[in-house]
Parts: C-alpha cells; structure tokens; sequence
C-alpha cells in the first residue's frame, strides 16, 4: 500500500546527497509501510442507522417447473462489521441452492481494511430448469479514523477466486458483477465520493470453469482523509446461474506486506539511479 506525505523531515531529507541517505530514506518507507507510528489510523466499525449487511437468495425467476420460490437471506442493521451467513438453503420447487457468507475487518490502529466474501455457492444443477436463480449480497459499513486521519494510500478491495460448472442447454451461463464505493472527508472539508471499483465476470461455454476475478477501480487511490472523521464502503455482489453453479471466496490481494515491499524496493531502485557507484 501507498502511505506517503509530504513531510518537512522528507523535504530535507531531499537535500542530502551521497549513500548516507539510502539507509535513512528506505528506513523511513518501510516504517510508513508497516504504519505502526504518526500514520493514520482506523481504530473502530460504526454502526450509524445507515449500516447494513444483507444476503438474499432470488429463485423467483427460476423455473423447474414450477416457479421457485422467495428464499429471503439473513440482514443485519446497523452492522458492525460481523459475520452475517446464509447457511446452505434449498428452494423446494427448483432443488436450486445457496449459501455465503460476509464480513468487514479491519487491522486495529493501522490503515488496513477489508471486506470477504466466503463459502459462495449458487447452483442452478437441473439442466431441464429455466430462468435466473440469483444470491446478492449488499451492505454498507463505516470506519471511525483516529487523530491523525488516514493517509493517502492504495485503494483497497478484495479479488474473487471463483469456480464452477456451466450446463449444456444452449445459452446457459454463470456470471458475477459487483461494485464497492468509498466514502470520506477530505482536505475540502466535505464527506465525498473518493474511488469506486467495479468487478464482471461471465462463462457461457459448457463445462467447468476456474477463474480470477479481480476488481477494475476509477483510480487505484484515496487521498489524505481528515482526522477523527469516518471512511465508509458501499458494497454490492451478484452472482447468477441459469443453468450453471458458481462457487468460491475473497481474499485482500495484495496482503499489506506486499505493498510495503514492493515500495521500499521502488525506492531503493530510484536511489540507486540517483547516487550511482563512484
């Protein structure tokens, strides 16, 4: 992850020439890397009335026949955060099924946030079965920033490891859309709009299937967020099967490890550049 700002101690930082300041300079990355100190924190989950977490499972556009049924998932609100489950549920018209799972989680006092999806499976199995059987998942959570804020950094947001089988009738599929927006108060003062990413994936060719999905942001960053203000993420998932099954989970990808890495190795390449061998 990125977690850079400007600073007067960097500034001078600048001024310094000669291999004395590689050390200092990469000391400095890998410490923003691991945010441990004068970062920028989340230190809590709200639960203002507008928190929610939803997972709902659609058959009603299923037809076996007869028409599938509404087999209404679990909601929480206001959410904190928690696991929210749809146990293995079976529509007793279509034999179509569903389960999931959904939690948000955070690193305490760090700028490490996440949001997993797991034990996904929807499965339309009949080949002889019509229509749209549908799992979504919706919810909406709200991060409490400590004094410092949290830094301008990579936008965070989970890639979808996915699986499945789709049947033989003509035009069968299975597909999976989504869509995460972020939320906070920047330097202008306003609670706005800061990224959003969007995720789509569709398999129409008969048999199995194996993918990764991940997610396509407007930007890749969120800016500098004030302090003792709130970082909030809007989610929606969908995944349909028409005659088809689609199963998987989440992961945070990269691990925040990875990011801190791959910066101090950015920036010893740019040193080295700057003060070559003599």
């Amino acid at each position: 992850m990125r977690f850079f700002s400007t600073s007067p101690a960097r500034t001078a930082a600048r001024r310094v020439s000669g291999p004395p300041l590689w050390a200092a300079l990469l000391t400095g990355l890998i410490t923003a890397a691991g945010t441990p100190l004068a970062q920028g924190a989340i230190v809590g989950i709200n639960t203002p009335g507008t928190s929610f977490a939803t997972i709902n499972f659609d058959d009603t556009n299923s037809n076996g026949p007869p028409l599938g049924v509404t087999n209404t998932g679990p909601s929480t609100s206001p959410w904190n955060g928690s696991l929210i489950s749809l146990a293995l549920t079976t529509d007793p018209n279509t034999s179509d099924q569903a389960s999931g799972d959904l939690t948000a989680t955070f690193i305490p006092s760090s700028n490490t946030y996440g949001v997993s999806l797991s034990n996904i499976l929807l499965t339309q199995p009949l080949p002889t079965t019509t229509g749209l059987a549908l799992l979504s998942f919706s919810f909406n959570v709200q991060y409490q920033l400590d004094a410092l804020g949290l830094p301008a950094q990579a936008t965070l947001f989970p890639t979808f490891f996915l699986n499945g089988t789709v049947q033989t009738p003509p035009g069968s599929f299975a597909a999976f859309s989504g869509s995460l927006d972020y939320y906070g108060v920047d330097i202008s003062g306003a609670f706005n709009w800061q990224d959003s990413v969007s995720y789509s994936g569709l398999w129409t060719t008969p048999g199995p299937f194996s993918a990764t999905v991940t997610g396509s942001p407007t930007f890749g960053t969120t800016p500098l967020l004030m302090p003792n203000t709130v970082f909030e993420i809007q989610g929606s998932f969908k995944f349909q099967v028409d005659p088809a099954t689609i199963g998987g989970y989440s992961l945070m990808v990269p691990e925040p490890g990875t990011w801190g890495l791959a910066l101090a190795g950015g920036a010893l390449t740019l040193v080295c550049r700057r003060f070559p061998r003599r």
